[in-house]
């Protein structure tokens, strides 16, 4: 197997395959994203399981802002990167390869089901993102004035998932409004302090115009066909001055893989309904900053997000699906961290407007 002349050579062990796939997805971001990594590429990157110490970046550096290409960084020869039909052929046989052993293990996969011998895609994405989610809320803590004795904050579409009980330990006053009857009442459930409320479409908030200093929208804009009316009505609810946190995908081929084939069709790593994603519905940072100024609110910022590594990312998912870990341990293993200021999302990223 090669990809772009560098010799993958797949090996028997599963340990070893995982070597090999976190080898070849860095090689391909190298690639995809225009950055002349691979000489410095090694085999064989440390798991973090729980408890042990893993690298993070400094709750108070810059952050990155928006790359003038996101989505064509060349390197220094000014060659872009990219990604053909070859390349991706050889990645997701090789992810069929490495959890051809999943294929029979009986799963259920439902949606906004807390039942632990059930998949919640939404719920486990959700609460892998924890460790960044805390990451960020310590900046926006900071970004508000200290004499303000309460900070309202609302979240969207955030389900049962830690996102509400990380912003009240930051120090916001918090409420939710989802569109699952069942999230919402396992939400109360677990913190009922955290009053939660229905709704039956994101583009219409149950809010008064300007009765919230943060709004921190989850799980949405990958999901609908009018981005425009969203961003415009969490415009809407934020006060002069707020935040709006936009938490969503890249349009990317790594995105595509990730969360169209590896979450979505693979067999032996599925954790979501086979339709809930679309590639037309990703949208780079670009083209959110976009609608961002059409809806009057300023872009402050762009904040990737990303696993410690490939191995244990995709390690913690098939732990988790075996029923060996829950939503919670996943997060602790997979490590999620928010991005080095500059770096272009591959994935995920967390667009942070204020309203002026």
């Amino acid at each position: 197997m090669t990809l772009r002349g560098q010799r993958i050579v797949v090996p028997r062990r599963p340990g070893l395959i995982l070597d090999a796939f976190n080898h070849t997805v860095s090689v391909q971001l190298c690639q995809s994203l225009g950055e002349n990594l691979t000489r410095n590429s090694q085999v064989g990157p440390k798991v973090v399981e729980p408890g042990q110490s893993n690298t993070q970046i400094p709750d108070d550096h810059p952050g990155p802002r928006i790359p003038k290409d996101v989505n064509s960084a060349r390197d220094g020869a000014g060659n872009c990167g990219e990604v053909n039909s070859g390349h991706e052929a050889m990645i997701d046989s090789l992810l069929t390869r490495l959890t051809r052993r999943e294929v029979d293990v009986v799963v259920t996969i439902k949606l906004n089901d807390p039942n632990p011998e059930v998949l919640d895609g939404r719920n486990i994405r959700a609460s892998a993102f924890e460790p960044a989610q805390r990451q960020l809320a310590r900046r926006l803590a900071q970004a508000f004035d200290p004499q303000v004795a309460t900070r309202r904050a609302l979240t969207v579409n955030a389900g049962y998932s830690p996102l509400p009980a990380v912003l009240t330990d930051h120090g916001f006053a918090v409420s939710g409004i989802d569109v699952s009857t069942a999230a919402i009442d396992e939400a109360l459930l677990r913190r009922p302090a955290i009053t939660q409320e229905l709704i039956a479409d994101p583009r219409r908030l149950p809010r008064p115009d300007g009765s919230v200093e943060l709004v921190w929208c989850i799980d949405t804009l990958e999901l609908t066909d009018d981005p425009e009316t969203v961003i415009a009505e969490l415009a809407r609810v934020t006060a002069q001055g707020g935040r709006i946190v936009v938490d969503t995908l890249n349009s990317t081929f790594l995105s595509r893989l990730v969360y169209l084939r590896l979450f979505q069709q693979v067999p032996g790593a599925r954790v979501m309904p086979a339709h809930r994603y679309r590639a037309d519905r990703f949208r780079s940072p670009e083209q959110l900053s976009a609608l961002c100024r059409s809806a009057s609110i300023e872009v402050e910022d762009v904040i990737g997000y990303e696993p410690s590594s490939a191995p244990a990312l995709l390690t913690s998912l098939l732990a988790r699906r075996r029923g060996r870990i829950t939503d919670q341990d996943l997060a602790a293993r997979a490590g999620f961290k928010l991005s080095e200021p500059g770096h272009v999302p591959p994935v995920t990223f967390y667009l942070i407007c204020r309203k002026p």
